[in-house]
């Protein structure tokens, strides 16, 4: 037995699935309650129940219930599907984005998705402010003594899993902490430019980086790695040959400055366009 309950205990809604958005004017009793508590609930909403044992009084008390025109809440509420999912996601430690994909999934709409989730994390507080984060942060760090990027960086890692929060955040809070304290954190040294890689992102990378790793690999060994390893479209169709095509002009191009290659006669540059289109 599951109740809604106000402040002056007048049973609002009963079922398996009462929910409420205000747990400062509206209560959720269960059979897990008192005797005594079911019993002042059931006398203020005109309920004779004279079964002295519990196990009988709640089986009287959910007949009563059944009978009368209070109503019975049966399903779930949106809001309380979306509040449940966000709090597993939350838990799962799943992105905002993740999450907002979940919520399109359970048919909310694709323009309400940031609304839903901001709306819901702040009405059931499922994530600190910025302020209390810190706040918190400052307990967490009290005592602490940076000393070698390794530590510090675990320190951060177990901040974040106390916090429940971001990377980000998590560093943030380091940050407003040991600003306060005057503390110095420790920094990690810049990567040497030696070691950059070409600036491409996504799908061009995947390919740039077998590239790099594999500097003799032929056309052939290139398009079947970017074949198993570019991922589909959204529409599901294979999307690897027009990357691999830019990655093998990119390396070609590359030679040739170099002086390791000639430039490609006509025709197979015209080979290669039909083959990508």
């Amino acid at each position: 037995m599951k109740l809604l309950i106000n402040t002056q205990k007048k049973i609002i809604s009963h079922g398996t699935f009462v929910f409420t958005t205000d747990l400062s004017s509206d209560i959720i009793m269960t059979d897990e309650n008192s005797m005594k508590e079911l019993q002042d609930v059931a006398k203020c909403n005109g309920f004779e129940i004279k079964s002295k044992k519990k196990i009988d009084f709640v089986t009287e008390f959910t007949n009563l219930l059944q009978q009368s025109e209070i109503m019975e809440i049966t399903e779930m509420t949106d809001t309380e599907k979306h509040l449940e999912f966000i709090k597993a996601s939350l838990e799962e430690g799943k992105t905002d984005s993740q999450i907002k994909e979940g919520l399109y999934g359970l048919g909310v709409e694709f323009d309400h998705l940031g609304k839903v989730l901001t709306n819901i994390i702040k009405e059931f507080k499922l994530r600190l402010t910025p302020k209390e984060r810190n706040e918190k942060a400052a307990e967490f760090l009290t005592g602490y003594q940076p000393t070698d990027v390794e530590t510090h960086l675990a320190k951060v890692s177990a901040l974040q899993d106390f916090l429940k929060c971001s990377t980000t955040q998590a560093g943030s809070a380091m940050r407003a902490w040991a600003k306060v304290e005057e503390i110095e954190l420790p920094k990690a040294p810049k990567a040497s430019k030696s070691t950059r890689t070409p600036g491409f992102g996504g799908n061009h990378k995947i390919i740039a980086d077998f590239i790099l790793t594999n500097r003799e690999a032929t056309r052939e060994q290139l398009n079947e790695f970017a074949k198993a390893n570019v991922p589909l479209t959204k529409g599901g169709k294979e999307n690897w040959k027009a990357y691999a095509n830019d990655i093998w002009n990119a390396v070609h191009f590359a030679k040739v400055w170099s002086g390791e290659a000639v430039v490609e006669s006509a025709d197979s540059e015209v080979e290669e366009s039909e083959e990508v289109a």
